[in-house]
């Protein structure tokens, strides 16, 4: 709170942008906003702007290769863009390239586990904004990564939370992509997130809505659905989390 007081936040986000292709600074500084944006309302207030934004941006559209760069701009980026009341940090970082950027971070760097968790997570936030959101992240092949970083990432209950939200979210608008998904697999990698992870609410709430809006009128799906024993995880979710809407 002492460096917050100081003015660290303003020093930070001048660094960042006055430095935009030193990979060094760009890492070091965005690590350092994450922590100091998290630390008070008014730091929080600093940080939350649209041209830090697009800063951090033009930061990981430099130095594309270096995975810190990308995991912690993504993680200051998630922080500011879910957190964020104002829809100046949304446009900006849509109109400055922010999906397609995120999604190729996600694409090249899979080792980095808090890239991969925050990434989801603010991707998720960005297209239940607006359809126009939605149909750019699907025509930058966005079902496909999101189902390969489930398949990958096991392990990251986050990554399989987020990958679940995002395929609702999708499935539920398009009939042609419910069938998409469903052929890519996607109704099973859903029902084993389910099966691994029955203890977390949030996990049986975003997987469950996803085979809700997977199986709506698409028969194929539901013969999937009913292959993956997806009854008996409905069952064993409501068992598991009676208190829960």
């Amino acid at each position: 709170e002492r460096a917050v007081a100081a003015g660290a936040v303003d020093l930070v986000i001048d660094a960042i942008r006055m430095h935009p292709a030193s990979a060094e600074v760009q890492e070091h500084g965005a690590a350092a906003l994450r922590l100091l944006a998290d630390a008070t309302e008014d730091s929080f207030a600093c940080a939350a702007r649209a041209d830090v934004v697009v800063a951090l941006l033009e930061g990981m559209r430099l130095s594309p290769a270096v995975v810190r760069v990308q995991a912690f701009a993504v993680a200051v980026l998630c922080l500011i863009l879910c957190d964020a009341e104002t829809a100046e940090c949304a446009e900006a970082f849509v109109s400055h390239s922010g999906l397609s950027l995120v999604v190729e971070a996600l694409r090249s760097h899979h080792s980095s586990a808090m890239l991969q968790e925050n990434g989801y997570a603010m991707l998720r936030h960005i297209i239940q904004q607006h359809p126009i959101n939605r149909e750019s992240f699907v025509g930058l092949r966005g079902v496909e990564l999101v189902l390969d970083a489930m398949h990958v990432h096991k392990s990251l209950v986050r990554v399989q939370v987020y990958g679940s939200a995002i395929l609702h979210d999708v499935a539920r608008e398009s009939e042609g992509l419910r069938g998409k998904i469903g052929v890519l697999g996607g109704i099973e990698l859903v029902a084993r997130a389910l099966r691994a992870y029955i203890d977390e609410v949030s996990m049986q709430e975003c997987g469950l809505a996803a085979l809700q809006a997977l199986t709506f009128y698409c028969t194929e799906n539901i013969e999937a659905a009913a292959s993956a024993a997806s009854i008996e995880l409905v069952i064993a979710a409501m068992r598991a989390h009676e208190a829960a809407e």
